[in-house]
């Protein structure tokens, strides 16, 4: 029997799952196969004129077909021009990074935020489906400096786009369950905003009186989110964001699967952020540190699950990463495979005299075996316009 049918458009539901990838008259691609249908998508493809979509019915008894349903996770593909999804990506964080701008001086100042649920849920939405469309936009886009925001906002909107990956492949395609670790992420720390600047900028470690109230922000956060309606799930994985599989987080101490999935993941994703940012008390670690480090407590102090997730999509070299190559060579990392962690696609600016390349051209480390990745390389160290190596193709 066959496990599929046709459906008009105007009778999809939150919860269908498209069986067939919907893609617009121009062959854009609006929402992948097997992606778990919610209220902005079945409007994206409303609004695109689609008539009728096919979709899994709802009672699937073939245990074979069920399995697929449960196993399938959706793949890094490249669909859609690169510059094209990198502006739909930036206009999206541009949004996300002046809503957080203007809600930290909100709460800072004492009054209730003005944050819209269907505003910011819409433009995570837009972050969602590029990176189905095209995985490379939104990741070289959460690997490139945003100076012109504050440091708060750069580490909230990278662990958002960062959370976004992420959460597409652990979640197997469900997107209201993507969507409300996406949203967890972009506002886990606006609590912060009701904790004196003395403590969070305070340079070395805190004190016990002063460590305890730094602690209490998911809660603060929270409670700002539940009076503007957030979903649940949302509350409950910034309430636990900070708590650890081996007990030593906080506020409660939670440990092991009293920890919510969707908890794990935005405080993986915090962590990586935090430790490959510049801190009031430190610099930076390049990205293969910081994973070096986390792989030290996987399985111990973050779901070793998680960690995989992160090294196969994020990548030991993610992209943006600048990396100095075994031909003496220096270029940034414009493509990573999933199945190739430690092979990367670089993009090389810098030839092995230590001269600007006048051409810039690429290095597939994927087919070409003899060379290797030696070092990463400090940005601040090299000349090399991230942004033109990463248009290469």
């Amino acid at each position: 029997m066959d496990n599929t049918q046709t459906i008009h458009t105007q009778h999809l539901k939150r919860g269908h799952i498209l069986a067939k990838t919907v893609v617009d008259q121009e062959g854009y691609t609006i929402a992948e196969a097997h992606t778990r249908l919610y209220s902005p998508a079945i409007k994206r493809i409303r609004d695109a004129g689609i008539e009728s979509v096919e979709i899994f019915r709802s009672n699937v008894k073939n245990p074979q077909a069920r399995e697929r349903l449960r196993m399938w996770e959706p793949q890094q593909v490249e669909e859609t021009p690169y510059r094209h999804e990198l502006g739909i990506v930036r206009t999206a964080y541009d949004f996300l990074a002046s809503l957080l701008t203007n809600n930290a001086q909100q709460i800072s100042q004492g009054s209730e935020p003005s944050l819209s649920q269907e505003q910011i849920f819409s433009h995570l939405n837009d972050l969602m489906e590029s990176y189905l469309r095209n995985y490379r936009a939104l990741l070289s886009l959460s690997g490139m400096a945003q100076k012109r925001h504050s440091p708060q906002v750069q580490h909230a909107l990278r662990r958002t786009l960062i959370a976004c990956a992420l959460a597409t492949h652990i979640t197997k395609g469900d997107r209201q369950e993507t969507l409300y670790m996406t949203a967890a992420s972009l506002l886990a720390d606006i609590g912060m905003h009701r904790i004196p600047t003395a403590i969070i900028n305070k340079p070395g470690k805190l004190d016990e009186q002063e460590r305890k109230v730094l602690e209490t922000h998911p809660i603060l956060a929270a409670r700002i989110l539940q009076k503007r309606n957030f979903p649940q799930p949302v509350l409950r994985y910034i309430l636990e964001h900070h708590e650890r599989l081996d007990g030593t987080g906080y506020p409660k101490g939670l440990a092991g699967n009293d920890i919510s999935l969707g908890a794990a993941l935005v405080g993986l994703c915090d962590t990586y952020c935090a430790m490959t940012s510049v801190r009031s008390y430190r610099g930076a670690e390049n990205p293969t540190m910081a994973l070096a480090k986390i792989l030290q407590g996987k399985g111990v102090v973050h779901h070793g699950e998680l960690v995989d997730k992160l090294v196969r999509y994020i990548g030991i070299f993610p992209i943006g990463t600048i990396v100095k190559l075994s031909t003496d060579e220096i270029g940034v990392v414009n493509q990573h495979f999933p199945d190739a962690p430690l092979r990367p696609r670089v993009a090389v600016g810098i030839n092995e005299r230590g001269q600007k390349a006048p051409r810039p051209f690429l290095r597939d480390l994927k087919t070409e075996e003899d060379i290797k990745i030696m070092r990463v390389v400090d940005p601040q160290a090299v000349s090399l316009d991230v942004g033109q190596l990463l248009y290469l193709r």
